[in-house]
C-alpha cells in the first residue's frame, strides 16, 4: 500500500492566487508528514515488518555477513585508514542506484559519538550501504538510538553492533569534570556519570577522561542488552554480537575491547 510519494515530501508551497481569501491550505509537506504520523498511529511499529517477497528483493534481514567477517572487515578498513592507504570502496554512483532498488544489507551497525572528528565510514574505510550508523554525543544510547539499533538487528539482520567512543570526547570530559549543563544536555551528561564515577580516583583529570572514554564504551555496550529485550534475545540466540571500541583521534586507530 502506497502511503507517501517522494513528491509529497518535496513539493513547495504555491502562492495564493490573486484575490484569494480565507484560510491558507496546509502545505503538501505538512499533509505528507501528517499522513505518515497517522499511519504509524493506526498500524504501529509492525508496519515496518517486511514480507518474504521484500526480503528476497533485498529489503529484509537476509544479511550475508557474520559477526566475525564484519569485525574482520572493520579492522582491515581501519588499518587502511590509519596507515593512509584508504581505498574508499563502494562509493561509485551506480552503487547508490543499486542500493535504492535492492535495499541495504550493512555489515554492521555502529553507535558512535556525534563528534565531527570521528566520521565513522571514513574511519573504517567503508562505502555506501556498508554501515548503519547511529550517533549521539558521547555515544549515549537513548530510546531513539536503541530503537534504531533494534531496527538494524531485526529488519536489516546486522550481525554486529559496535559501540564506538573516542579519545578527547567533549561529553565525557564534561561528565568527568562535573560540568553542569541545563536542559537535555544536562540529562545526557547524567548518563555518562557512571563512567565518570568509575574513574573518579584514578589519576589526574586527563587520565580520568582517557579511562572514562574506555569505560563508557563498555558500559553502553552492556546497556544495550540490559535496556533492549530484542537485542538481548538476538545476542542470546547467536545472531548478534555487540563490541565496545575506542577511536584514537590522534592515531586514527580503533581498538576493540577484548571479550
Amino acid at each position: 500500500m502506497q502511503i507517501l510519494r517522494p513528491a509529497d515530501l518535496t513539493a513547495s508551497r504555491r502562492p495564493a492566487a490573486a484575490g484569494q481569501t480565507g484560510a491558507r491550505r496546509p502545505a503538501p509537506r505538512f499533509l505528507a508528514l501528517a499522513s505518515l504520523t497517522a499511519f504509524f498511529l493506526l498500524f504501529g511499529p509492525t508496519a515496518l515488518t517486511v514480507s518474504a517477497d521484500e526480503a528476497a528483493a533485498g529489503h529484509g534481514p537476509r544479511n550475508p555477513h557474520t559477526s566475525a567477517s564484519a569485525l574482520q572487515e572493520l579492522q582491515a578498513g581501519n588499518e587502511r585508514f590509519a596507515t593512509g592507504r584508504s581505498v574508499h570502496p563502494r562509493q561509485e554512483k551506480p552503487r547508490l542506484s543499486r542500493l535504492a532498488a535492492e535495499g541495504q544489507t550493512p555489515l554492521a551497525a555502529v553507535l558512535a559519538c556525534s563528534d565531527s572528528r570521528a566520521p565513522v565510514e571514513a574511519v573504517f574505510d567503508q562505502g555506501f550501504g556498508d554501515l548503519f550508523v547511529v550517533r549521539a554525543a558521547g555515544a549515549v544510547p537513548g530510546v531513539d538510538q536503541l530503537g534504531s539499533l533494534e531496527y538494524a538487528a531485526a529488519h536489516l539482520g546486522v550481525p554486529l553492533i559496535v559501540v564506538l567512543s573516542h579519545t578527547k570526547c567533549g561529553a565525557v570530559t564534561a561528565a568527568v569534570t562535573g560540568a553542569q549543563e541545563p536542559g537535555a544536555l544536562g540529562e545526557l551528561l547524567t548518563k555518562l556519570s557512571p563512567a565518570a564515577a568509575a574513574v573518579r580516583n584514578d589519576g589526574d583529570a586527563a587520565a580520568q577522561i582517557e579511562k572514562a572514554v574506555i569505560v563508557s564504551a563498555a558500559l553502553f555496550a552492556r546497556r544495550l542488552t540490559e535496556a533492549s529485550p530484542a537485542l538481548a534475545e538476538a545476542v542470546e540466540a547467536g545472531r548478534l554480537q555487540i563490541k565496545a571500541a575506542v577511536y584514537d583521534l590522534d592515531a586514527g586507530r580503533v581498538t576493540f575491547a577484548a571479550e
